[in-house]
């Protein structure tokens, strides 16, 4: 008898949680490498995280371009117009987060504790099937919802 038999979730949250959580892997091991001894990488860190709120910045004013259009306050040329504009820099701020992410790592390739080259997953967007299998073991789904993921390496966050 298999109690998980009707266990199901969504494939998009699926995907979404494992996403997210591969991110959040992937800040910790930094920070943590940052915060036990590798201080000269710290102006790295400092970077990301002003990029990373920049790139927040950027989605408030697209909400408020989009709420001046409802409104009415702004013509559809210029919402557009200004919409370029800031998908431009916010390509532009996320190729520079993933240059500084890919050179703060760098420094932890090939540590024993963490994946080889953990740089290249650095601000992943996407969850390609490669990727999983090379990063997640297994993926529990349990009778209530919650999920549990088996790394293929020491989880950063628990240990």
């Amino acid at each position: 008898f298999c109690e998980c038999k009707d266990v199901r979730i969504n494939e998009q949250q699926l995907k979404d949680f494992v996403l997210s959580e591969i991110q959040r892997q992937i800040r910790v091991f930094v920070f943590e490498e940052i915060k036990n001894g590798k201080p000269e990488n710290n102006s790295f860190q400092v970077e990301v995280e002003r990029i990373e709120k920049q790139l927040k910045q950027l989605d408030c004013k697209k909400t408020l371009l989009f709420e001046n259009l409802a409104d009415g306050k702004l013509s559809k040329e210029d919402f557009k117009e200004k919409t370029a504009e800031l998908c431009e820099k916010k390509l532009a701020l996320y190729e520079e987060k993933m240059e500084l992410l890919q050179k703060l790592n760098s420094t932890y390739a090939g540590e024993d504790d963490a994946p080889k080259d953990l740089g290249k997953y650095a601000g992943i967007q996407e969850l390609p099937q490669q990727l999983v299998a090379e990063l997640i073991q297994r993926i529990k789904v349990f009778p209530d919802n919650s999920l549990e993921i088996v790394w293929n390496f020491k989880d950063c966050i628990k240990d």
